[in-house]
């Protein structure tokens, strides 16, 4: 299985390992997690789902 992160400039990121889909994917929770998606629907989305697609607004950097 493999988890690909995409910025904004089309950086891509495969991670390999990572799945979906019932109670094993707990590592894949915890990246999208620490990548700073919103934890409560990352929960949803790859407990429930096989395949996803998540969007993360981009943060705002204080000027």
């Amino acid at each position: 299985m493999r988890l690909q992160l995409t910025s904004l400039d089309d950086v891509k990121v495969a991670l390999y390992g990572c799945n979906a889909g019932g109670e094993g994917p707990r590592g894949t929770v915890e990246i999208l997690k620490e990548a700073g998606f919103n934890p409560g629907r990352v929960e949803e989305v790859v407990f429930n789902q096989e395949t996803f697609t998540l969007r993360r607004k981009a943060k705002v950097v204080a000027a």
